[in-house]
């Protein structure tokens, strides 16, 4: 009911000038997929306008996947603002909590975090929430002419979605032109007690040693990369820690 419910509404949302159709998920995993052993795409739809956009979901009764991408084809154009960014704000996760029916009296942290994910390619700013239903992580990211959010949805609420978890399942993803995933089976449970996530005030337990570590690696990733290569601000990160 949840997967049908959200994109019913989705769609209904989304601006009427588009049209959207429902695709085999297999036929889009140049542009937008989930390069992942369980957490496999299982809708899809495609808007073939301009922006070019795709919904990607997956839910297998606990876990809810959703994952869009928007880029806009025309040349020499980009996004005037960061939409992924304005989707985090207060009113915006609510409303996204209510048409993906994902419970009520939603609990959202108030600041927002980022991250890397664990290949140092993209960068994923995020909020937590949590409401009658669950918890979740939500969030994206504006590059250029793109602009992709995700979210990770758990309806057990014991479970803490941790930043390793995160980091990698971010690798997983292809975005077009920005980002082709790589293959993992990353699992919740397996990383369940690392690195927990938590809603309140977005509060994270991090270990010293491991920051310090995950720091240096990425130094050293960013010495044996092109920054034209990299996220517009995965390239500034690195010009900033290079320079310390």
């Amino acid at each position: 009911m949840k997967l049908i419910i959200s994109i019913i509404i989705f769609l209904i949302s989304s601006s009427l000038s588009y049209a959207w159709d429902e695709v085999d998920c297999q036929t889009l995993q140049k542009d937008a997929y989930i390069e992942h052993s369980y957490y496999v795409p299982q809708d899809c739809w495609l808007s073939a306008g301009s922006p070019r956009s795709y919904v990607l979901q997956f839910y297998d009764g606990k876990h809810f996947i959703d994952f869009m991408t928007q880029t806009i084809l025309a040349s020499n154009t980009i996004w005037g603002s960061d939409y992924a960014y304005q989707r985090l704000k207060k009113e915006n996760i609510e409303e996204e909590i209510q048409w993906k029916n994902l419970g009520t009296n939603p609990k959202i942290s108030q600041k927002t975090e980022s991250m890397l994910s664990s290949d140092n390619k993209i960068r994923y700013y995020y909020k937590t929430f949590e409401t009658s239903d669950g918890k979740a992580v939500y969030g994206g990211n504006t590059m250029d002419k793109t602009f992709y959010t995700f979210l990770f949805f758990t309806e057990d609420k014991s479970e803490n979605i941790n930043e390793d978890f995160l980091s990698e399942l971010l690798t997983s993803l292809t975005i077009k032109g920005k980002h082709k995933g790589k293959s993992t089976s990353v699992s919740l449970s397996s990383n369940n007690s690392n690195n927990n996530i938590t809603t309140n005030n977005n509060s994270k337990t991090n270990n010293s040693n491991s920051s310090s570590s995950s720091s240096q690696s990425f130094i050293e990733m960013c010495k044996n990369s092109t920054l034209s290569d990299l996220d517009k601000d995965v390239a500034i990160l690195c010009l900033e820690k290079m320079d310390n």
